[in-house]
């Protein structure tokens, strides 16, 4: 049986409300990237990226050092 915490870090995808198909990803007013992670109940700001990519890959690598049941990231990382 898996806790919360292991349902949580381990999710398939991002939000079914996330227009652009990146998980911890989102597009500021101002047309860049914003990352961020929530672990533990926080919300860590990893970053503001120009393009999607650059930030698909802060916001990984942050899960992967956070997460220790991200079985996705792990695999595509």
């Amino acid at each position: 049986m898996a806790t919360n915490k292991q349902n949580q870090e381990n999710l398939s995808g991002p939000r079914a409300d996330n227009r652009l198909g990146v998980r911890g990803v989102s597009l500021t007013r101002t047309g860049k990237y914003k990352a961020k992670v929530g672990h533990n109940g926080e919300v860590i700001e990893v970053g503001t990226f120009d393009s999607l990519e650059e930030a698909d890959l802060a916001v990984r690598a942050k899960r992967n050092e956070l997460f220790t049941h991200n079985i996705l990231d792990r695999k595509t990382a």
